[in-house]
């Protein structure tokens, strides 16, 4: 069976990240960085581009 769609809260104290992940997809729906690239950037599907919020040091990348 299929995993649900979940969230995942990542705080440091460099600020929060709120990661979504649904159906081979991740993306980041809410951050507290004052550029939001990462919130822009949308969802990702596979290991070409990873995710990356410089003001948090977070990387989100998908390995097959």
């Amino acid at each position: 069976a299929a995993v649900s769609p979940y969230e995942v809260s990542v705080e440091t104290e460099y600020g929060y990240n709120i990661i979504r992940v649904s159906h081979g997809a991740v993306e980041v729906t809410e951050a507290d960085c004052s550029e939001q690239v990462c919130v822009n950037q949308g969802a990702i599907t596979d290991d070409l581009i990873p995710i990356v919020c410089l003001p948090h040091h977070l990387v989100i990348q998908i390995e097959e």
